[in-house]
């Protein structure tokens, strides 16, 4: 029966989402310049909520930004009858100021201004049209290294380059992706290298309009791509209508290196790293090494072999005690060549949280990362995951929220943001999110492995084992030890010891082929309610430094051991009691 007690609960919810929806989908159109489609949204709106000031308000500002001055005083008027009726109630003070604000020219629209201000950008990847895949490192690097530079200018929200990497093999549609980004302009260019000789040509469009701002040609030696850069960085921050200080124009230009060839194999290794694969990074760590060798000053070659480490230890490629403190020395030496490199501070913060365990330092290092670059995503993406461990979780949300606006589509960003909430025991919020990423790219095995999670402690066994065997199959390089321990987990939980027994004989083969923590074992001894074992194996972790037992705080998967004299000792130890 849909009007069951039950089912009319779950319609409300329903409605209550579908309302939030059209409202943020109305900011998202204003901001990208659609004012008309933000207009039918809040109309729709309000066809379902009537009485709704918030969407009444913003219709009217909307309403007078297009230079519709008696459409905004209609919409007041709309407003405070709906509200008289169905409320037995006025206007709000601030719906009274806004009308005063319309009747008196105080909001009357300054379109053609409103038109051209630039707020947003979306820097979408060089077109390689020459064909040669070799040239594909060079526009990706080159998008990025532009990306890098513009994220200087202040006051300005631009994507971050995992996001519009996604467009690195198709001729985007400029107005299309800007809109798909929510972005008020976007820059496009194609290269093409030839005896020598690179030639690019840019531009860039704002998305409210199609109109072309700015465009140029630039042909020079391939050595010179730093001058091809500069000028363009230079020419699209004129575009922005900003004024930059002198430190900030110098910082526009400034370069890391002088050498072309140590550039080309820093941008490779960029190139690699961001494939985030076991072979790409191992490929990324070659290339940095080799920019090191033709320039020993180059601090962003050392800031890219920290991340490569970082990674090779959190995937358990390496075992922490191999990979972690490489990352360090890695990061420490970008820092000494130039303290001011917002990515080697993030970097540092990353082996400081995952090895050393140095909660206050971490923290530091974050917060110094995003001042000195505010528009870099993995540094609120880093730090919303020590937030996490931390159980600061109102905290944890902004910076994710915030990663995720500077990243969009970063299927690493959208998971991250369904593991805070599951870690917060959101447990039904998470698994909304989950699949809302997994309708981006059903093929993102970590999305799959979350979801497993949160469903495992909602008590749906076979959806968790379900979401845990997508994992496992579409990791590549061999099974994923943390998702084999889950699964021993779930099959405990689910009744079922015989087969949770099974992965532990499995995971215990593993370890003879490669490093495997004891604490995928944990997971498994302690959902077959095996105390000792299971304290046993996450004391063992903690001697191997396990990245993972950072989570120990907050992990629901031990909830059952929480108050042992030796899991509370772990916790202490580790200074993560509350």
């Amino acid at each position: 029966d849909r009007y069951e007690d039950w089912a009319s609960e779950h319609r409300e919810q329903l409605r209550q989402l579908y309302l939030d929806i059209l409202f943020r989908l109305s900011g998202v159109y204003e901001q990208s310049g659609q004012r008309q489609s933000s207009v039918e949204c809040l109309t729709e709106l309000l066809r379902k909520e009537p009485a709704s000031e918030e969407a009444h308000r913003s219709l009217m500002k909307l309403h007078a930004s297009m230079g519709r001055r008696q459409k905004a005083l209609s919409q007041f008027e709309r407003c405070r009858e709906v509200l008289r009726s169905e409320l037995d109630a006025e206007p709000e003070p601030a719906t009274i100021q806004l009308h005063k604000d319309v009747l008196e020219g105080r909001l009357s629209a300054p379109v053609d201004a409103v038109s051209k201000e630039v707020d947003s950008v979306a820097v979408l990847p060089l077109q390689n049209i020459g064909g040669d895949e070799k040239l594909d490192y060079l526009c990706a690097g080159v998008t990025e290294s532009l990306i890098n530079a513009l994220a200087k200018v202040p006051n300005i929200r631009l994507i971050a380059y995992s996001t519009v990497s996604k467009y690195q093999h198709r001729v985007a549609d400029a107005l299309s992706a800007g809109r798909d980004l929510s972005v008020r302009a976007v820059v496009v260019g194609r290269a093409l290298q030839r005896g020598g000789l690179l030639r690019v040509g840019v531009e860039m469009v704002d998305v409210a309009d199609g109109t072309r701002l700015w465009g140029g040609q630039f042909e020079r030696p391939d050595s010179a791509i730093f001058a091809v850069e500069a000028e363009i960085s230079q020419e699209i921050s004129s575009q922005l209508r900003v004024k930059l200080s002198g430190s900030q124009r110098q910082a526009l230009h400034s370069r890391h290196t002088q050498s072309s060839r140590a550039y080309h194999a820093y941008l490779k290794g960029r190139f690699h790293w961001n494939k985030r694969t076991a072979k790409g990074l191992r490929q990324a760590i070659v290339h940095f090494n080799r920019a090191i060798e033709r320039d020993p000053e180059y601090a962003p070659a050392y800031a890219g072999l920290a991340d490569c480490y970082n990674l090779l230890g959190l995937y358990s490629l390496v075992p922490p005690a191999e990979a972690m403190p490489r990352a360090k020395a890695a990061a420490t030496q970008a820092l000494k060549i130039d303290e001011d490199l917002a990515e080697a501070h993030t970097s540092l913060a990353y082996s400081t949280l995952y090895y050393e365990w140095n909660w206050a330092e971490a923290e530091q290092l974050f917060r110094r990362a995003i001042e000195l670059k505010p528009n870099y995503a993995t540094a609120y993406h880093w730090y919303h995951e020590y937030l996490t461990a931390m159980a600061r979780f109102e905290e944890e949300r902004e910076a994710v929220r915030r990663a995720e606006e500077l990243d969009p589509l970063s299927m690493i960003i959208n998971t991250e943001v369904g593991w805070g909430l599951y870690f917060s025991r959101q447990y039904d919020r998470a698994i909304r999110r989950l699949r809302n990423t997994l309708a981006l790219d059903s093929s993102f095995a970590v999305a799959h492995f979350v979801l497993g999670l949160a469903q495992l402690q909602k008590g749906n066994f076979q959806e968790a084992l379900s979401e845990t065997q997508s994992a496992l199959k579409l990791l590549e390089g061999g099974p994923f030890p943390l998702a084999l321990g889950v699964a021993g987990h779930i099959y405990a939980r689910a009744g079922d010891p015989t087969r949770a027994r099974d992965l532990l004989d499995q995971l215990e083969q593993l370890g003879q082929q490669g490093y495997v923590s004891p604490y995928v074992r944990s997971l498994v001894h302690v959902a077959l309610s095996e105390v000792e074992p299971a304290l046993d194996t996450l004391e063992e972790s903690h001697r191997h430094r396990y990245d993972r037992l950072i989570y120990l705080k907050v992990e629901p998967m031990f909830d059952s051991l929480r108050g042992h004299p030796r899991f509370e000792a772990l916790l202490k130890d580790m200074e993560l009691t509350s």
